[in-house]
């Protein structure tokens, strides 16, 4: 049995004899697979990340990375620094341990501040303020949740009722929001009565809400663009109900996609006040009767005396002394009755803050190829049908001709329409989503193997087995071009003669080097019955290679010298050198013949 020192040198023996030229391929194989295997599993080891949030600011991305990397959790960022991702599997831990510590979300915090608030040491205006700061946080919250709200701060001012201050002085707040992509005009309107709600003593015209680029969306003195943004919601409104309505009395006609419908709505959304009093003669009741009476007498005396002192002298009888005249008496009887009636009237007061309809104008486009395929079936013409479908749209609508209202009801070509998107059916894929990454890390490195054998390996190992070892037996052709081939026989040994036998009939090399048997052609023939003894030697393996080297060269003789020459100039001239010798010694021979 061999000892350790023995197996070592025979390995080294053997590494000697594989050659330099193949140990140094073998070693470049080696070092090129353990790169790409090394390459793979690194690659492959990557973990696979899933999305945690999105559209996050930055104070949220800080603060849920220094609790995931707290809890040992992979997490990685996208350029824009909005979007968390964590490794694969440990999406639903994550959010768990980020809810338990309130992430993501706003900076505002709520009353939870009094929890990390000690009770001694602490004055009425810290608690004051700590109550105000919690009242901000949690209606910031409560705003935030509403649909399209991104993140909101409210600001409230709370008026100081101690000491002598004025007492009179009501709270005032104001919301800043930020939007992600949605109009919040319709929703400020809401949030003012949610913060109005949550604040005492606050009325909702004293809250103000701004959005983040500082457009004014609801404040307690904006007047008239209230009235007119509100009337523009009103006429939205109405003519998307009225479309909604003759929609569905058209649908189950003409089908859902054979139709558009255009409603224009003039309304009046003054504000009146009116007030009448209506009376009815005919509901006439007695109420109360007065008679009044009165009589009148009158007599009068004519005397015919005239008038003096001696009238005036009274009498034995106490009367003085006259002459009775012509006499005359009137009576006067005068007699009212009024009679009082209580009729019934009716007081009417109204006051009006909504809205009429002024007139309406209604435009219907209906498919042309629908209606006369119909009309087609039932034998009813095209007119007779659009009459039908616009009398039931006047019905649908409400139109009024006395108002003014139009309608206009046409029937064209539509366009093809697009074909509606199929729903995506949720199945193997959805499933695979999760790992479909890493199978495709896995494939790419599977190709790029391939490539590497096919186009790197392959090619080194094929020119390893082409070309042979150095050995004492075969000596190179040209060392300094580091060419391991031995075609040519050494002419300078003992064995010159009987090496070059074979060529020493006349005529198989020709002064002009354009014979077939010595020019090192591709066809030239070594085979065992030219005389030309050839193992699977190192020099059969030099001839293979000479071969095709020389195969690129051509057919011109000079070329194949110059190459020759190229390949080994030395050898090369003690060749031709010989085949000179040859010539002449076979001229000579013929002639002494």
């Amino acid at each position: 049995m061999r000892t350790v020192p023995e197996r070592l040198q025979a390995l080294l023996g053997s590494l000697t004899a594989i050659g330099k030229a193949r140990l140094a391929t073998f070693a470049t194989v080696a070092v090129l697979t353990t790169a790409l295997i090394m390459g793979g599993v690194i690659f492959l080891a990557q973990p696979t990340y899933e999305t945690l949030y999105v559209g996050l600011d930055r104070d949220d991305v800080n603060r849920i990375g220094i609790v995931l990397s707290e809890a040992g959790i992979g997490y990685d960022i996208d350029s824009a620094g909005s979007t968390v991702l964590v490794e694969a599997g440990q999406t639903a831990r994550a959010r768990m341990i980020l809810a338990e510590k309130g992430l993501p979300g706003s900076n505002s915090s709520g009353y939870e501040l009094f929890d990390n608030l000690g009770s001694l040491g602490l004055t009425s205006f810290m608690q004051e303020v700590t109550r105000v700061r919690a009242l901000e946080g949690e209606i910031a919250r409560s705003v935030q949740s509403i649909d399209g709200v991104k993140a909101a701060r409210v600001h409230i001012v709370m008026p100081d009722q101690t000491g002598f201050r004025d007492r009179n002085r009501r709270p005032t707040a104001s919301v800043l929001l930020s939007s992600n992509g949605s109009d919040l005009t319709v929703k400020a309107e809401g949030i003012r009565k949610l913060v109005a709600a949550a604040i005492p003593s606050l009325n909702e015209a004293d809250v103000t809400v701004l959005d983040a680029s500082g457009r004014l969306l609801a404040s307690g003195d904006a007047g008239d663009t209230e009235t007119v943004g509100a009337a523009f919601d009103l006429k939205n409104r109405i003519e998307r109900d009225l479309s909604r309505t003759i929609g569905n009395a058209l649908r189950p006609y003409i089908g859902e996609l054979n139709y558009r419908v255009a409603v224009q709505a003039d309304i009046d959304t003054d504000r009146r006040q009116i007030e009448e009093t209506i009376f009815d003669p005919d509901s006439k009741v007695e109420r109360s009767v007065q008679i009044s009476r009165s009589e009148d007498r009158a007599n009068e005396a004519k005397n015919s005396n005239s008038a003096g002192v001696e009238q005036n002298i009274p009498t034995e009888g106490g009367e003085g002394s006259s002459e009775s005249g012509a006499k005359s008496s009137e009576e006067r009887e005068r007699r009212e009755e009024t009679t009082n009636f209580e009729i019934s009237s009716k007081r009417i007061a109204t006051l009006t803050n909504g809205y009429r309809i002024r007139r309406l104008n209604v435009a219907v486009l209906l498919n042309r190829e629908i209606l006369e395929r119909a009309a087609s079936t039932a034998n009813v013409p095209l007119e007779d049908r659009l009459d039908t479908i616009r009398t039931l749209i006047s019905t649908a609508a409400g139109i009024e001709s006395e108002r003014g209202d139009r309608i206009d009801v046409t029937a064209i070509e539509f366009l093809p329409a697009d074909e509606s998107l199929e729903p995506i059916v949720s199945g193997w894929m959805e499933a695979a989503s999760p790992h479909l990454s890493t199978a495709i890390r896995a494939l790419v490195f599977v190709i790029v193997s391939i490539l590497v054998l096919l186009l790197g390996v392959r090619p080194l190992l094929n020119s390893l087995e082409l070309r042979p070892s150095k050995s004492k037996d075969a000596p190179a052709l040209n060392a300094g071009n580091n060419a391991d081939v031995s075609l040519l026989p050494d002419l300078n040994s003992a064995g010159e003669e009987d090496a070059f036998a074979q060529f020493d009939e006349p005529g198989e090399f020709s002064s002009d080097f354009s014979g077939s048997s010595g020019d090192f052609s591709p066809n030239s023939s070594f085979s065992p019955s030219s005389g030309f003894q050839m193992d699977e030697t190192p020099e059969m393996l030099a001839e293979i290679e000479l071969r095709q080297r020389m195969a690129d060269v051509g057919e011109d003789p000079r070329a194949r010298v110059m190459a020759m020459l190229e390949i080994d100039r030395d050898r090369t001239l003690q060749l031709l050198r010989r085949w000179i010798r040859d010539d002449m010694k076979a001229v000579q021979k013929s002639k002494a013949a």
